[in-house]
């Protein structure tokens, strides 16, 4: 049985821009992976997002409608495991516990 890997924002930012230089290889190590599972992370998805839906870092962006479709369709996915990081609640919570705020995080 083959391990699963971690895919990144690059390759699905790869996979969805048809004018990419790495389109076809992206497309194809996504293929292979969704079949074989894969881990992510919620950042790498919204990073993704980010990145897809800009036109000044993306040629052709796609919609906000359609990157959210891809994501979706990626984490529905069975195959696809989701690793949720929560790093604004995680900083969130720790400002609460130690009374810290933004601005003297900042400092």
């Amino acid at each position: 049985m083959k391990e699963k890997i971690f895919l990144d924002s690059n390759l699905f930012i790869y996979a969805a821009d048809k004018e990419s230089l790495f389109y076809n290889e992206s497309v194809g190590i996504l293929t292979d992976s969704v079949e074989t599972g894969f881990f992510t992370s919620d950042l790498c998805f919204l990073e993704f997002y980010q990145v897809i839906t800009d036109g000044r870092k993306t040629p052709k962006p796609l919609s906000p409608e359609n990157a959210l479709l891809y994501i979706k369709k990626l984490w529905g996915t069975p195959e696809v495991d989701v690793l949720e990081a929560d790093i604004l609640g995680a900083f969130l919570e720790k400002e609460h516990q130690e009374n810290v705020s933004y601005s003297n995080f900042l400092a």
